[in-house]
């Protein structure tokens, strides 16, 4: 779960308890650096927009997929392998199984 300043946990917190929460995300804040931000800012001035009109066509779909079932099985195998690994990671572990790993 990720939390914002509009998730449901930070937005029901106590008013005192807030900024308290909140404190290390402010702490995170950085800057990107200076010729990071000049690249952005010449891409999107020499980004063509005439040229989007191209890709958007290339992009339009036909309601049909473009894969066989056997490869979307694969696909969503490989997807779900994924997935059940990230969530399977100590980091997602509730304070309830870890309260019972350091006993």
């Amino acid at each position: 779960m990720v939390l914002s300043d509009n998730s449901y946990i930070v937005t029901g917190l106590h008013r005192k308890l807030k900024p308290i929460f909140m404190e290390p995300c402010n702490k995170m804040k950085c800057t990107p650096p200076k010729l990071v931000v000049k690249k952005c800012e010449d891409f999107l001035e020499n980004f063509e927009v005439l040229s989007t009109h191209k890709i958007v066509e290339n992009a339009k779909h036909d309601n049909k997929w473009k894969e066989d079932d056997s490869d979307l099985l694969k696909i969503t195998g490989r997807i779900l392998d994924v997935l059940g690994e990230i969530w399977s990671s100590p980091i997602y572990a509730t304070s309830t199984s870890r309260n019972k790993q350091s006993e």
